[in-house]
């Protein structure tokens, strides 16, 4: 079981928590290398690396390539029959490589393999939900609708924070898709791998901690805060109606965006009134997104 896993990191600002991320990497035996993919970080990252994990491979993007892309640029050079995709905010306890390994060494036909997630308080993590588009109301942990065997349990979406992939099951499917530039990228590739006959699996004996929304660090102010806000939300919703046109057509992202625009109108509009910034600011950037994608714009440009 050595040395059959490649580790993959895709930093952005993420000098602050980087070292802390890649120490138990290096320790682990079932990790024969380390790739990190930065895209374009203006903070200490790429140094950090260089000087404290100098066997560490870095791939310096000249522009913020987006989550998928970024991960796609080291996945074209892995060797290993696995590969670990994993945040820097995101923390493996001992021994949960060693049983995603021996799970995938025992469920051959699973593309992707999850541990189970707390947060930093210790908390479950809700990290796998039914299909996007099959329980698009409520995306809520349902287990019900899903298969378990043993110790895992087939799932059709698990958040891709955290995951170890079949590298031979990967080559077949195609890696991310560059389309997505953040969020909704793990959505379209555990929706191809269930397509292709794959599955995606948790293994529940396998644990990890996430800081959630920790990889680039943590505004300081309240501004930083609300700017942040903005820009995530626009990148969810966009991601959410590409994700949408991908496998239902323009017209339903369409009728998708029709729908959601005077709901978010109203939202924002009453978050003004109550002076609720942060949530102003979360509303604002859903309409950009809307408004950017209906008329064809794109976000895939230098962030």
């Amino acid at each position: 079981m050595s040395m059959e896993v490649t580790a993959i990191l895709v930093t952005y600002n993420s000098g602050f928590i980087i070292e802390k991320s890649l120490a138990p990497l290096l320790t682990s035996p079932e990790i024969g290398r380390i790739i990190i993919v930065d895209n374009f970080s203006a903070d200490d990252t790429c140094d950090v690396i260089s000087r404290s994990f100098p066997d560490v491979e870095i791939i310096r993007n000249n522009v913020n390539a987006g989550f998928g892309r970024a991960n796609n640029a080291a996945l074209e050079k892995v060797t290993t029959p696995y590969a670990l995709i994993i945040n820097p905010d995101a923390f493996l306890d001992d021994g949960a490589l060693a049983k995603l390994v021996g799970a995938a060494q025992t469920y051959t036909d699973a593309a992707i393999l999850a541990p189970q997630q707390r947060d930093v308080s210790g908390e479950i993590s809700d990290t796998y939900r039914p299909d996007i588009f099959t329980y698009n109301s409520n995306r809520r942990c349902y287990r019900k609708f899903d298969e378990a065997e043993g110790n895992v349990c087939s799932l059709s979406f698990i958040t891709g924070a955290i995951w170890l992939l079949n590298m031979a099951h990967l080559k077949k499917t195609g890696f991310y898709d560059p389309a997505f530039f953040l969020y909704y990228e793990d959505d379209d590739l555990c929706i191809r791998c269930r397509n292709a006959g794959y599955s995606a699996i948790t293994v529940s004996d396998a644990w990890a901690t996430h800081m959630m929304n920790s990889s680039c660090g943590i505004p300081a102010t309240q501004a930083e805060i609300r700017m942040a806000t903005r820009r995530k939300q626009t990148h969810i919703q966009y991601s959410r109606l590409q994700l949408e046109e991908k496998y239902k057509g323009r017209i339903a992202a369409g009728w998708l965006a029709a729908r959601l625009a005077p709901e978010y109108a109203i939202r924002l509009v009453v978050c003004r009134i109550l002076g609720q910034m942060i949530r102003y600011n979360y509303f604002i950037g859903r309409l950009k997104a809307i408004s950017l994608f209906s008329l064809g714009y794109s976000l895939h440009q230098t962030q």
